[in-house]
């Protein structure tokens, strides 16, 4: 009875750790012990685990044909932390904090990360000196209010700057004017020295606005005004007394007779005075002006003009029509259609005007064939359709479906090896056959006090002795005894009498 409790207690205690320890991300596992076909074998569940937050769930078998051993996943891994939750913490200039995270009482998992403290930065603000008081730079932390004091500079003193004028007040034609020259500070603006100057009267400036010149029997004038305060005066130009002509001819013209022209020389008086007969016009050749081009239906026309040779005078003008020119017809190509464009009949044109003689006509665009491809997921990668087009290049690709973490194909890689009375096992590794991630990690498992490896010896019963067989492990001292066999007890077996010689002894019978 006390075995077989050991049993049990060994057994609860590998459950145990496999449900704490083993990462299996899959499932549908087929063992490299059992080489039946894994989708008619039939086995024994010898062990079962349970998935948690972070491990997939598995069953253990014995093949039922040939008794090797192997594996499938019964579950995904829960997914269903048992979270402990930790408040944030900020760094300071002097501390380092951290964000709020979590922790899984179930598995290893910790989401704590450190800020580093964060150090002082200290804001600067300068204080430059002045013509007085000393300059200096405060360094200020806008965290922990942490200030100190550095880069003293000695004040300035005074600086004369470039001297200024101030209160100008301008002299006029009659009047003086003023003005005041002053130094000042050139940092910080106190005055040093300020003087007072006269500015003397300008006079008037006067310039000529306005002029009647005299003529040969009339007085004239000029008109003057002060460019400065507009005061304003005149003065008169004395008359010549009579006139002096010049004498020019002005020779005739195919419309005016030849002029002589009388000008005076001192006040421009002039008069004419005809003499003889005007010329004839002498007709050019014609020209062509405002032309208007004709076009392909459109009439055009120019005028016809004749000037005189002598005097360009225009002597006649002919409006003449010019008849339209016709199209010149020219065939434009089909475009045939594509997938995703539309296609033109053949038309025509004309070559000269571009009008649409006879007009192409729109062919609709063909659409995409498009051709489907299944690709299926696999236990790793999502499955999805493409569909390509058989006339283009074009192609899409949906329908997408998401890996199936129940699709691996498990593979024991390292087997598995029991616990013994004095020696730890190892749980069964198991792969997936197509992305060899693991799927199962080889894990230890405790010592089995009950399994221990007996070398068995019988003894045999004897007439007086019992039998019995002695169970000795072999590998620590346990040691059992049963199958008691009772003692056999005497059986008789009758023997002549001979008597005794002189040389040898006798016996009785039995």
């Amino acid at each position: 009875m006390k075995r077989h409790f050991s049993k049990i207690f060994a057994m609860l205690l590998v459950l145990s750790m496999l449900l704490t320890q083993l990462i299996i991300p899959a499932s549908a596992l087929e063992a490299t012990k059992c080489e039946c076909d894994p989708a008619t074998r039939t086995g024994t569940v010898t062990g079962e685990v349970a998935p948690t937050c972070a491990n997939f769930g598995y069953k253990v078998y014995e093949c039922d044909e040939c008794h090797g051993t192997y594996a499938e996943l019964t579950a995904v891994p829960t997914g269903a932390h048992d979270y402990v939750n930790h408040d944030a913490q900020a760094p300071t200039c002097t501390e380092i904090g951290w964000d709020a995270y979590r922790t899984c009482n179930t598995c290893d998992l910790n989401e704590y990360v450190e800020i580093p403290a964060t150090g002082h930065s200290h804001d600067a603000v300068v204080t430059n000196p002045t013509c007085t008081e000393q300059g200096y730079t405060t360094h200020t932390c806008p965290d922990c209010a942490d200030t100190y004091v550095d880069t003293y500079v000695d004040a300035l003193g005074h600086t004369a700057s470039s001297e200024v004028e101030e209160n100008r007040v301008e002299a006029d034609c009659e009047n003086n004017g003023s003005y005041d020259t002053v130094i000042y500070c050139a940092v910080c603006g106190e005055e040093f020295v300020r003087a007072s100057h006269t500015i003397t009267a300008t006079g008037h400036d006067y310039q000529e606005t306005g002029r009647q010149d005299a003529t040969c029997v009339v007085d004239g004038y000029i008109d003057y005004e002060c460019t400065v305060c507009h005061e304003t005066k005149i003065e008169t130009i004395a008359c010549v007394g009579h006139h002096d002509y010049d004498k020019q001819v002005i020779g005739a013209t195919c419309e005016d007779a030849e002029t002589v022209r009388y000008t005076c020389k001192v006040c421009s008086f002039t008069f004419d005075e005809a003499v003889g007969e005007p010329l004839q016009h002498v007709h050019g050749d014609a020209v062509k002006e405002n032309i208007i081009a004709a076009d392909c239906v459109n009439p055009g026309s120019y005028d016809s003009v004749i000037y005189c040779d002598v005097c360009d005078a225009e002597l006649s003008r002919e409006n003449v029509v010019v008849d339209p020119l016709g199209h010149t017809e020219t065939t434009d190509s089909a475009i045939a259609p594509t997938c995703t464009e539309t296609g033109l009949t053949e038309g025509k044109h004309c070559s000269v005007c571009d009008t649409i003689i006879e007009a192409q006509q729109v062919v609709d665009a063909l659409g995409h064939d498009y051709v489907p491809t299944v690709t299926a997921p696999t236990c790793s990668a999502q499955g999805y359709t493409t569909h390509d087009c058989s006339r283009c290049d074009d192609s899409y690709v949906d329908s997408y479906v998401d890996p199936n973490p129940l699709s691996h194909r498990g593979v024991i890689t390292k087997d598995e090896v029991k616990a013994t009375c004095t020696e730890t096992g190892l749980t069964f590794q198991i792969e997936c056959g197509d992305c060899h991630i693991v799927l199962a990690a080889q894990k230890t498992t405790p010592i089995d006090p009950d399994n221990h490896n007996y070398i068995d010896i019988v003894t045999e019963a004897t007439c007086l002795d019992a039998g019995f067989t002695t169970h000795t492990c072999s590998r620590c001292d346990d040691t059992y005894e049963d199958a008691f066999v009772d003692a056999l007890g005497h059986e008789e077996v009758a023997h002549e009498a001979k008597a005794a010689t002189c040389t040898e002894i006798g016996f009785v019978g039995k």
